[in-house]
C-alpha cells in the first residue's frame, strides 16, 4: 500500500494514469463522475464504467434508466465473449466479435468505440443528436423494430447515440444507401461499459459502480476479475473510500417494502429491535423476511418464460390497432398519442399479463397451462415496478446479510460490537431500518486482494486514521506526503468572520436568535462579495440544506440571486426531478457568472480557471457525532480524533475547489467564526505529525 498525500494541483490523476500506462494495467476509482471525465479527457486509453442510473434502458424502450429495469434475461444483453481486446497501452482497442449486433460492413473506414461515454465535447459547441435527423430520418428510426440508436462520425471515431443525447456540433450522421446506419439489436449500454471495463487494461470506475461489484455481484462476475486481474489499484480521492465502504455494507430496506410483502407485525418488530439496538434479534428477522422475498421470487421465475414473452415487445406488437397507432413499434409514448393511449391501456394496466394464448416455443404460439391475470391483484402484482423493487430488496438483504456473516466470524467481537441499528425516520415517523457496519476492514480487504500494489491518492489523508478505518497495517503502507506547487498569493484565503461562531452550542445556550442574527450578516456578506465580482463565477458552500435554503430566501435582489446556481431540494411539483451535481455543474458551466451554491460540493469538484475566482465558505463543516455510527465509532475508538481530523480536512477541501493549478487563481473568503477553530486545530495537527505537509494550506491565510 502506497498513501500520497498531494494538494490541490499536484497532478494526481497524472500520477494515476502514468502509473498505470507504465505498468500496462491499471483500475482507477474515484469519486465523482465528472472526475471521471476528467481521465477520459486528460487519457483517452481509459475506460469509464458507471453506473445504471447513467443509462437508458432498452427493455424499457429507453423511457426509463437501467436502474430501474431488470437485467436478468434480458434480450438486450450480451456474453462476455462478445467482445474481444487488441494491442496494448495506448493503442488498445476493444471490438466486438458478434455481428448480430452491429453491421460491420457499413461502418469500415473509421473506428467503432463501443463505450459511449468516451466522446469528447466541446461544451461551446454541442446540440442534441436529434438535430442532425431529417423527417424522414426519423420516420426510419421510429420504425426500426431492434435498435433506438443510430451511428454519427467524430473525429474519424464512429459512435452510436440515442436522440436526446448531447454531441458535438461537427458530429457528421453515418449513412448507408441514404438511410441511417442503425444497431441491427440494440445494445445495453451499461453491460457495454461494464464488460469493456472488465476486459481493458485501463478502467475508471466511481466508488459506489466498482465497489457494489467487488462485494455483492455473484461469483461470475467477481471470478472475471480474479482471472484477470491488473496490477494496480488506484483510489484517487481515496478519502471517500471508508465511506463509501461503509455505505455499501450497509443494509437499509423501507418499512413500505415490507408492507406489500403484507408483513405489517414484522415492521413493528423491526422498529422494536432497530430502536433498542437489538442486532441479533433484528438479523434474525431480516433473515426470515429474506426467505420470503425468495418465495415471492420463485413464483415470478416459475412464470418466467411466459411473463418475458408476454413483456415482449413481440407480443404488445400483436395488440396494436389503427386505434392505438400501428405506426411505431417502440411505444413513443412521449411523442404519440396513439403509442401514450396504448401504453396506459393496456401496458401500464397490467392488461398484457391477461392473455391466455402466449407461451413461445419454436415460433409458436401455444396456450399456456396457467393464467397470470391473479398477478395483477394483491400484494403480488406482477408489474415491473413490483419485480424490480422485490429483486432488488432481495438481493440487497441477502448480498449484505451474507457480508454479516463473514463479519461475524472474522471479528473478535460480538456482533452488537460491530454493527449498529437504527431506525431511519422523517418528521418524527420511521421509514426504513438500518444495520451498519462499524467496521468494514474486511469489505476493504475483498476489494484489495486481486492487487499486487493499492495507492490511495489526496489532498487531506492521515496515515493513522486512515490505516485504522481500512484495518491495514502501518508498517505495510508507505506515507508520501508533498507540498503545495501553487504560490500561496495564487490561492488566498482570507478571514472575514461575520456574527458569532454558531457551532457547538454551548450547553442551555439558546440558538435560534444567534443563529437569524449570523446568518443575516453572513448573507449581507455574500451579496457584497458578489458585487465586487459582477462577471465572474464563484462558489458559495455551506454545512446543511437549512443554511443552503436561508441564504438563498435572504438574497432578494433579483439580478443577484439571478446568478445563484443550485439544487432545488423542495421542489414544488412532486414530478420535478432533482437536479444532480454533475447536471448543477454543467448549468454552471454554460451560465453567465454563475455563483454555485451547495452543502455537498466542499470535495471532487473541479473549478478551474473561469469557472471559479471566488470561493465563499459561509458555514464552517462540521461533522455530526450524534449518530449511532459515530457513538459506535467514539466508544470503539476513544483515544482517535477522526470526527475533529475530518472536519477540518473537508475545510482544506472545501479552500481548494478553485485554485486547481500553477497558472489558475481564485481567492477563499471565511465567513462563520467555527472556521477559526479548525484553523487551530490544523496549527496542532502538523505539529503532531512532522511527516504530513500542511503548512502549504495556513501560508495561505490572512486577515482581513
Amino acid at each position: 500500500f502506497v498513501i500520497v498525500s498531494a494538494p490541490t494541483g499536484s497532478g494526481k490523476s497524472w500520477i494515476a494514469g502514468t502509473l498505470a500506462l507504465q505498468l500496462g494495467q491499471g483500475t482507477i476509482l474515484t469519486k465523482q463522475k465528472s472526475l471521471q471525465d476528467q481521465y477520459i479527457r486528460d487519457f483517452d486509453f481509459m475506460n469509464p464504467v458507471k453506473g445504471k442510473s447513467n443509462f437508458d434502458c432498452a427493455k424499457h424502450m429507453m423511457e426509463k434508466k437501467c436502474s430501474d429495469g431488470n437485467c436478468e434475461s434480458c434480450e438486450y444483453r450480451f456474453l462476455s465473449t462478445d467482445f474481444t481486446i487488441n494491442g496494448s497501452g495506448k493503442d488498445e482497442k476493444v471490438s466486438l466479435n458478434n455481428e448480430s449486433f452491429i453491421p460491420y460492413s457499413s461502418l469500415s473506414g473509421s473506428k467503432l468505440e463501443l463505450n459511449y461515454s468516451k466522446m469528447q465535447t466541446d461544451d461551446d459547441k454541442v446540440v442534441l443528436a436529434k438535430t442532425k435527423l431529417g423527417e424522414d430520418d426519423k420516420k426510419f428510426l421510429d420504425s426500426a423494430e431492434g435498435s433506438w440508436s443510430f451511428a454519427i462520425k467524430h473525429n474519424n471515431t464512429n459512435y452510436f447515440v440515442l436522440p436526446d443525447e448531447i454531441i458535438p456540433d461537427n458530429a457528421e450522421v453515418c449513412r448507408t444507401d441514404g438511410n441511417l446506419v442503425l444497431q441491427k439489436k440494440e445494445m445495453c449500454r451499461y453491460w457495454i461499459q461494464r464488460e469493456i471495463g472488465i476486459k481493458s487494461s485501463f478502467s475508471v470506475y466511481n466508488y459506489p459502480a466498482y465497489i457494489s461489484t467487488r462485494i455483492h455481484e455473484g461469483e461470475g462476475e467477481k471470478e472475471l476479475e480474479r482471472t484477470n486481474p491488473k496490477k494496480v489499484l488506484i483510489c484517487d480521492e481515496a478519502q471517500h473510500l471508508p465511506d463509501e465502504l461503509v455505505s455499501e455494507s450497509t443494509i437499509e430496506v423501507k418499512y413500505s417494502f415490507f408492507r406489500k410483502l403484507g408483513l405489517d407485525n414484522d415492521v413493528k418488530d423491526c422498529q422494536s429491535y432497530a430502536d433498542n439496538n437489538q442486532v441479533e434479534k433484528l438479523i434474525e428477522l431480516l433473515n426470515r423476511i429474506l426467505e420470503t422475498c425468495k418465495e415471492e421470487l420463485k413464483e415470478i421465475k416459475s412464470c418466467k418464460d411466459c411473463l418475458k414473452f408476454l413483456k415482449s415487445r413481440q407480443h404488445i406488437n400483436q395488440h396494436r390497432t389503427a386505434d392505438n397507432c400501428v405506426n411505431h413499434k417502440t411505444l413513443r409514448a412521449k411523442k404519440c398519442e396513439g403509442c401514450k393511449k396504448f401504453k396506459e391501456n393496456f401496458v401500464d394496466s397490467n392488461e398484457y399479463l391477461k392473455c391466455s394464448t402466449h407461451k413461445k416455443e419454436n415460433n409458436e404460439i401455444i396456450p399456456c397451462n396457467e393464467g397470470h391475470s391473479h398477478m395483477t391483484e394483491g400484494h403480488s402484482h406482477m408489474t415491473d415496478e413490483w419485480i424490480i423493487e422485490l429483486t432488488k430488496n432481495t438481493s440487497h438483504l441477502e448480498s449484505n446479510l451474507n457480508l454479516i456473516e463473514v463479519y461475524s466470524k472474522e471479528n473478535k467481537q460480538s456482533i452488537s460490537e460491530i454493527l449498529v441499528c437504527e431506525n431511519e425516520s422523517y418528521k418524527g415517523n420511521s421509514y426504513a431500518v438500518k444495520i451498519t457496519p462499524v467496521e468494514i476492514g474486511i469489505a476493504a480487504k475483498m476489494l484489495f486482494q486481486t492487487y499486487p500494489l493499492v495507492i490511495f491518492m489526496s489532498s487531506t489523508i492521515d496515515k493513522k486514521l486512515f490505516c485504522r478505518d481500512l484495518q491495514i497495517d502501518e508498517n505495510d503502507a508507505e506515507y508520501l506526503s508533498y507540498e503545495s506547487k501553487i504560490d500561496s498569493s495564487k490561492r488566498k484565503i482570507i478571514k472575514d468572520y461575520q456574527g458569532e461562531k454558531l457551532w457547538p452550542r454551548k450547553p442551555n445556550e439558546p440558538g435560534d436568535t444567534k443563529y437569524r442574527n449570523t446568518i443575516g450578516k453572513i448573507i449581507e456578506r455574500i451579496k457584497e462579495i458578489m458585487k465586487q465580482y459582477p462577471e465572474e463565477k464563484g462558489l458559495i458552500l455551506v454545512n446543511s440544506k437549512k443554511e443552503h435554503d436561508d441564504i438563498i430566501k435572504g438574497i432578494l435582489d433579483y439580478k443577484t440571486k439571478k446568478r445563484l446556481t443550485y439544487v432545488n431540494y423542495h421542489p414544488k411539483d412532486t414530478n420535478e426531478v432533482q437536479k444532480s451535481n454533475e447536471e448543477t455543474l454543467e448549468i454552471h458551466k454554460r451560465k453567465e457568472n454563475s455563483v454555485l451554491i451547495s452543502p455537498s460540493m466542499w470535495e471532487g469538484i473541479d473549478l478551474k480557471e473561469d469557472l471559479g475566482r471566488f470561493c465563499i465558505i459561509a458555514k464552517a463543516p462540521f461533522t455530526s457525532g450524534s449518530g449511532a455510527l459515530a457513538q459506535a465509532k467514539k466508544r470503539l475508538r476513544p483515544d482517535d480524533r477522526w470526527k475533529e481530523t475530518k472536519d477540518f480536512f473537508t475545510l482544506i477541501q472545501g479552500c481548494g475547489r478553485c485554485t486547481r493549478a500553477t497558472d489558475d487563481h481564485s481567492t477563499t473568503y471565511l465567513l462563520e467564526k467555527g472556521c477559526e477553530d479548525l484553523i487551530k486545530q490544523i496549527e496542532e495537527y502538523q505539529d503532531r505529525h512532522k511527516d504530513y505537509n500542511i503548512k502549504w494550506f495556513t501560508d495561505a491565510i490572512r486577515e482581513e
